[in-house]
This record gives C-alpha cells, sequence and structure tokens, in this order.
C-alpha cells in the first residue's frame, strides 16, 4: 500500500535503522545512587593506586572497596527481605520473587521441527480444527424443546456506512491501545505524535474501506505468537 511504503520510506530518512553493538545488563533495583557514588569513588582509587603503586592508595582503595561491598550486600538483603515481606499471604507473588531470585525465564519452546513454514501452517491447521471440534460439539448436545425461531422484518434497512470524520477518527485512535506490531509501518506512539497530518489520509482510507465494502488484505495479517500449555503434551498450544 502506498501509505505503508511512504511511511517506512519517511521513517528510514528520519531514522535509519543502526547497528550498534551493546552490552545488556539487568536492571538492578536495590542499586541506588549512593552506591553508584561508592562504586565510583573505588575505581578513581583503584586507577590512582595502578598509577602510583604507593602503599597508601592501596590502603585508601581497599578500604573504600570493603566500604563498597558492605553497603551493596546490605542494599541486596534489605531489598530481598523486604520483598519476600510483601508477599506474605501471596504463595503466587512468593514464588515470582523465587524465580527472579534464581534467575529462572520462561522461554518459549516448539515442537521438533524441521522447516518453519510447516511448524506455522501446523498451528494455523490446529486453531482451526479446534474450533471445528467445538462446534460439532455444540451441534451435538441435545438442547431439548425449543421455540421456533420466528423471522422478524423490519422497515429499516442498513444500505450503507456514514462516514466517518476526523474528529471522530482522532477519538478512536486516542483511545485505542498504544500496542505496536512489527507489521506497522511506523510504531502507535509515533503514530500519535503525527497525527494530525496523518489524519485526513487515514479517514479517507477508512471511509473507502466502509463504502466499498473492501479490506485490504494487508490489514488482515497478524503477527500470532503461540504459548505452549504446561499441563498439556509438548505439541498442544
Amino acid at each position: 500500500m502506498l501509505y505503508d511504503r511512504t511511511l517506512t520510506s519517511v521513517l528510514d530518512i528520519h531514522a535509519p535503522v543502526l547497528t550498534r553493538v551493546i552490552t545488556v545488563r539487568p536492571t538492578v533495583p536495590w542499586f541506588s545512587d549512593h552506591l553508584k557514588i561508592l562504586r565510583s569513588a573505588c575505581r578513581k582509587a583503584e586507577r590512582v593506586f595502578r598509577k602510583s603503586g604507593l602503599e597508601t592508595h592501596r590502603r585508601v582503595h581497599r578500604s573504600l572497596r570493603n566500604e563498597y561491598s558492605f553497603h551493596l550486600d546490605y542494599a541486596k538483603k534489605s531489598f530481598y527481605t523486604s520483598t519476600i515481606r510483601d508477599c506474605e499471604g501471596d504463595t503466587r507473588k512468593l514464588f515470582t520473587v523465587v524465580k527472579s531470585l534464581c534467575n529462572k525465564k520462561q522461554v518459549v519452546t516448539y515442537p521438533p521441527h524441521q522447516n518453519t513454514v510447516e511448524l506455522v501452517n501446523d498451528f494455523g491447521q490446529f486453531f482451526i480444527s479446534k474450533i471445528d471440534k467445538i462446534n460439532a460439539n455444540i451441534d451435538s448436545i441435545a438442547t431439548g424443546p425449543f421455540e421456533p425461531y420466528v423471522q422478524q422484518h423490519f422497515q429499516s434497512k442498513l444500505t450503507g456506512f456514514k462516514p466517518l470524520s476526523n474528529d471522530e477518527v482522532r477519538t478512536i485512535i486516542k483511545s485505542s491501545n498504544t500496542a505496536t506490531c512489527n507489521l506497522d509501518p511506523i510504531p502507535t506512539w509515533l503514530l500519535r505524535k503525527c497525527l494530525d497530518p496523518l489524519l485526513p489520509v487515514l479517514t479517507t482510507m477508512i471511509n473507502l474501506s466502509l463504502k466499498n465494502g473492501n479490506v485490504p488484505d494487508k490489514w488482515k495479517i497478524a503477527t500470532v505468537t503461540p504459548f505452549k500449555e504446561s499441563r498439556f503434551g509438548p505439541y498442544l498450544f
């Protein structure tokens, strides 16, 4: 679609994709500003000692290092003691804290497969067959006697949708979820910031879709991530 291509190209001009190597460090909730100051002073004293080699500078570095280690251990113990105490009476919350202490992370595992396309198709077929089974079970349920359906006739007919205005589209977008999919041409938060110049285009696209009764194929595509149910077998999602 021209809309998607235009936004993607503009985004590439102003914010091109850059590749950088970064070191990912987990956030440490107990690491306070006071600890940062102590760590900085400890590293500074270490650099001075390595440069001079004097015994006096070594003692200063050792003293600051011991002080930093003491406050670091105390902050860590205090944080987790308080966190565990807050879990009193909530077993689920307590297990979550214990898992974080043991560095246990939930990993999404998929069934053994050789071809990714075949695996994705298997997922799709699984959900389709699941819906068919539900429908078959509903049809087989004996509902007992029921009143026959009497078709009602109404004078009013829906022959078309009322075109949306720019203000109505703005209200819908502002009240919608801010979640973003990797299929979106630009992130949702950026769309909201640039909504004023894009609003007439969006309103025209929506109204044309309602008027012609046609939804573009690209609007029907979604990214679905299946999650495994732990109580079922390895091939059931």
